[in-house]
């Protein structure tokens, strides 16, 4: 209340106070500012003002001069001039007709002066003595020395113009000077010696120069002064300006703050406090308002009624007698009353009220604190209710309760159901201790109670046995809670009798184990389920899903365990189960161990009761092993049919294999019989056929035989040490020819860390796995290309053998090492073969400690890949590889005309050809390339199809129509189906897409220069 108070006080005065002080600030402000410029406008002022002043005394000094030298010509003019002896080193005016000399009485002659001259004479004594410098002059003087300077040749035709008299200030030799002219007008005594000149013409002007500096020390003079001055008068300014600003300054943010401190007190303070004047208008409403009421205090001030809206209608008009009251009789008054907030909440409101008054005791209204105490009053009502209700409950609940002291023991309390248990009567307990009773029958069981009690502050379903009142013994069952009472502990207990449920659950519990050791000692794995998570699990079933403890797999959903191939069956059986409520025939299901593995099991499950609830039972054996065994049968039996099957195609083959060269050999001997002796060329042919048919015949004997000693264990190694370089020369030798004969790009390459290699294993039986992946290789490649490469891999060198031929589909890649097995039938016989080289190679491979794999995409060629253990490798000192290619894959000499408009892209295959000993001519365009193709020896052709002037369709369309026989290879950075049949159609051997790979581009130079 005096918080408020004084708060309310403070606020009144501090806003005036603050307003006050803030006009107060402002006008300061301003008036300092003010002051400011106005000091600094008289100082600009006086500056001016002293500059004006001097300039005019100056002004005035030259005046006074002009007029001198003026009156000095005028009285000159009028007297009729000055006469000088002529001995004299001044210039007489000899020019002057109308003065001539005169002699005097002792016979000097006298000449007369000059009056300008005289004038310019006098001028230059007195700037010699006083610095002040005349000139006399004028546009077009008799003498030089007249000659008027910039300055004064502008003044003078200013005069012309009519100008009276002008100045300035500026500087000669060195030196400041107010330079002032006025001008010379003839008079009647001046055309005495000057008739050519008419009265009152401007005939020239005087030029005075006053020295400046003198002048220039009085502004200094004066400046210092009024900067003295004025520096003191603005930083005193300034400074009051500046402290009387930080002072109201100060006071208005101690205002503010304190403001502020008032407003942050009043704004977090709970109560609705509000300050009303004499005619109930409001003055001040606190922020708070709107969490009790809901409304804002704006909303109260626009509307002084709205407090007797929210009023409860049963407690208006108690509050408005309240009201009456006290502003009639001004006395403090306190009441309780209830309002409906904005959101029809009903809340209960304290209302104190006091009068205000001022120092004089005049009436200036009421001020009020209201304060939500709704949850303090439903506190109090559900207080007295829940008494009652506890009362109620206390004596009527079935359970026995009993309150009594933690360490005496002593009863103050117990309902009707513990009379009824114990035999007693109430007031034979009430008052009485349990001790002295006698109703613990273990006094020991009741000290372990209260320490538990007093340890923990709640025991729960303790056990113990009570002596009744007709001493018998019983059973109970007690839970406790230390209550405090008058600042004293009180155990609130809870008493069941538990002797028939004692009884009965000691029987269960031996049947449980009974049936538990049932349970876990079955041979079979059980599972109960309910709703689909497992509920009970036997050791067996435990282990069998790899779990240690049944614990860990109860509340896992069962269906986690089902193989998801065997989710519908296990669905369709428990809705069968749900339907018939019978057991399901056994059966058979896949499960899921915890790591991932599975087993399979016989399943027989069956619906079951547990509590009125429906659960099913779940009866499982492992019968993997049986499963495997099954499995293993039927892969063995498969296994030899298959076997049978590869035996007889084996068979059929072999027949066919062997028939095929004898009947050639047969055949061609007969034939051999009819040639007469000078048929030379047929009787050449029919021998090359008989030697063929035996090579073939004696491959097919080598085979078997190969076979029958690797199967026979009699096939010896003969261990020898050579090169790798070695070996595939030995390859080129025998596959180069079978190579070339069928259209194929045969390469061998050695990296140069492959150089060095000599192989420890035996040399003949390497020869013939690699020579039987070789076969495979030119057999199986119509077109393109076969690769023998080799490379280091770790410690491992790797043989590669590698094709552009038919490829092999994946299913088949792992049975091409089988025997017997062949990539095609008896039906299509377009390849030939045993099908057996294969598999010597994988055998002769394992005995020699080697290992052999396949790598294919079908239809785009195979890889054979040897891989050698670092055990049978020897390496030597690095040396060059040297293993060349035959003339056919010769490209020295060869002239090959590259076609493109890209001079980038001629470069770059300048520096794939580097080495090559080709030589190249380039063409810019496709009539250059048709020019050249017709008129120069040209091997081949790298034609570019986008070309200016004329593409590469028509320019390799007009080549081949010249030369014919001239290879082309397409060169675009295009690969589309369409624009390479538009390249092929137009005449083109083959295509090759940018950017360019060198490899693939020598391959293809190679392969259409060798055809």
């Amino acid at each position: 209340m005096s918080l408020i108070k004084v708060f309310l006080e403070r606020l009144n005065d501090q806003f005036k106070s603050e307003d006050k002080l803030i006009k107060i600030r402002l006008i300061f402000i301003i008036a300092g500012f003010i002051w400011i410029s106005i000091l600094v406008f008289n100082f600009f002022l006086n500056l001016e003002t002293d500059k004006e002043l001097v300039t005019n005394l100056a002004i005035n000094q030259a005046r006074t001069v002009y007029f001198q030298d003026l009156l000095n010509s005028r009285w000159i003019a009028m007297t009729g001039g000055i006469y000088i002896d002529s001995d004299n080193n001044i210039s007489s005016d000899t020019n002057n007709q109308a003065r001539k000399g005169i002699e005097t009485k002792n016979g000097k002659k006298l000449y007369p002066l000059n009056p300008e001259y005289m004038s310019s004479k006098v001028q230059e004594l007195a700037g010699d003595s006083i610095g002040v410098l005349s000139h006399i002059t004028s546009l077009e003087p008799l003498d030089k020395v007249n000659n008027p300077d910039e300055w004064e040749k502008a003044a003078l035709i200013e005069f012309q113009k009519g100008k009276i008299e002008l100045y300035c200030i500026s500087n000669i030799k060195n030196r400041t000077y107010l330079r002032f002219m006025k001008p010379i007008k003839s008079e009647k005594s001046c055309l005495k010696c000057h008739s050519y000149f008419q009265e009152g013409q401007t005939c020239g002007g005087f030029s005075i120069s006053i020295p400046y500096e003198s002048y220039q020390s009085v502004i200094n003079t004066n400046l210092k002064n009024d900067i003295i001055l004025f520096i003191s008068l603005f930083l005193s300014s300034l400074i009051t300006l500046i402290i009387g600003n930080n002072y109201l300054r100060n006071s208005i943010k101690k205002i503010k703050e304190q403001d502020e401190l008032f407003r942050a007190m009043i704004a977090k303070a709970y109560d609705w406090e509000y300050w009303m004047d004499a005619k109930q208008n409001y003055k001040f409403i606190s922020p708070s308002v709107e969490k009790i009421t809901g409304y804002t205090s704006d909303e109260f001030i626009q509307n002084k009624d709205l407090i007797k809206n929210i009023i409860h209608p049963e407690d208006k008009e108690y509050f408005l007698n309240h009201l009456n009251l006290a502003f009639v009789e001004n006395i403090d008054d306190m009441i309780n009353f209830r309002i409906i907030n904005k959101n029809n909440e009903i809340r209960w409101i304290n209302h104190v009220c006091h009068p205000v008054t001022s120092s004089e005791g005049i009436k200036l209204g009421r001020r009020v604190i209201n304060r939500d105490i709704t949850d303090q009053t439903h506190s109090e009502i559900a207080l007295r209710e829940s008494e009652e209700k506890f009362s109620k409950a206390f004596q009527n609940s079935p359970f026995a309760f009993i309150i009594s002291s933690i360490d005496t023991g002593l009863i103050t309390e117990v309902n009707t159901s513990f009379t009824k248990i114990s035999g007693y009567e109430y007031s034979e307990v009430v008052g009485k201790s349990t001790i002295g009773k006698g109703f613990w029958k273990n006094s020991d069981e009741r000290k372990e109670y209260v320490k538990k009690l007093k340890a923990s502050g709640a025991v729960r379903d303790y056990q113990a046995i009570f002596k009744m009142n007709n001493g018998n013994e019983i059973t109970c069952k007690i839970s406790s809670e230390v209550i405090t009472i008058k600042n004293q502990y009180f155990a609130f207990s809870i008493v069941e009798d538990i002797t028939e449920t004692f009884v009965l659950q000691k029987k269960q519990k031996e049947s449980e184990e009974r049936f538990r050791n049932l349970f876990d000692l079955s041979p079979s794995g059980i599972i109960i389920h309910f709703n689909g998570k497992i509920i009970l699990a036997n050791k067996l079933a435990t282990k069998l899903f790899g779990f240690n403890s049944s614990k860990d797999v109860i509340g896992l959903e069962i269906m986690s365990f089902v193989d998801t191939d065997y989710h519908n069956r296990v669905q369709d059986r428990i809705k069968l189960m749900e339907i018939d409520k019978t057991e399901v025939p056994m059966i058979e299901e896949k499960f899921i161990r915890l790591d991932g593995t599975s087993f399979y099991a016989e399943v027989v499950a069956k619906k079951i009761n547990i509590d009125g609830a429906d659960a099913f039972q779940v009866i499982f054996n492992d019968i993997s092993e049986r499963k495997n065994r099954e499995v293993e049968l039927l892969m063995a039996k498969q296994r030899a049919e298959e076997s049978d099957k590869l035996k007889t195609s084996f068979l059929q083959n072999m027949s066919h294999e062997i028939r095929t060269p004898l009947n050639g050999i047969i055949g061609f001997s007969r034939l051999l019989k009819d040639v007469s002796p000078d048929e030379e060329e047929e009787r050449n042919e029919y021998t090359d056929m008989i030697i063929q048919s035996g090579e073939r015949l004696l491959a097919i004997i080598n085979d078997v035989l190969e076979l029958s000693k690797l199967d026979s264990g009699l096939l010896s190694i003969k261990t020898e040490n050579f090169t790798l370089i070695e070996l595939f020369k030995n390859l080129k030798d025998g596959w180069f020819q079978k190579a070339i004969e069928k259209n194929l790009f045969f390469e061998i390459d050695i990296p140069i860390e492959c150089s060095n290699i000599t192989l420890n294993t035996d040399k003949n039986k390497l020869l013939k796995i690699i020579s039987s992946f070789l076969s495979n290789a030119v057999k199986f490649t119509d077109s393109g290309y076969v690769e023998l490469l080799s490379a280091f891999d770790g410690d491992l060198l790797k043989i590669f053998v590698k094709d552009s031929g038919i490829g092999i589909k994946p299913e088949y890649q792992n049975k091409v090492f089988d025997r017997f097995w062949q990539l095609e039938g008896l039906a299509n016989r377009r390849y030939g073969g045993t099908g057996l080289g294969l598999s010597i190679s994988k055998e002769l491979s394992n005995l020699l400690g080697l290992k052999i794999s396949i790598s294919s995409e079908f239809g785009s060629g195979s890889t054979f890949i040897i891989e050698i253990p670092k055990e049978l490798i020897i390496l030597n000192e690095v040396k060059e590889i040297n293993i060349i290619y035959d003339k056919e894959f010769d490209l020295s000499n060869s002239t090959i005309l590259i076609v493109d408009d890209e001079i980038l892209n001629y470069i770059l295959l300048e520096k794939f050809f580097k080495n090559s000993n080709l030589k190249l001519i380039w063409a810019k365009n496709g009539e250059e390339a048709v020019e050249i193709a017709g008129n120069n020896h040209v091997d081949l052709v790298l034609m570019d199809l986008k070309l200016p002037a004329m593409n590469g369709f028509e320019a390799t369309k007009r080549i081949k129509a010249i030369k014919p026989k001239l290879p082309v290879i397409a060169q675009t950075a295009y690969s589309q189906t369409e624009e390479i049949e538009s390249a092929l159609s137009s005449g083109c051997d083959d295509f090759i897409s940018k950017p360019i790979e060198k490899k693939a581009l020598m391959r293809k130079i190679k392969d259409l220069l060798a055809n």
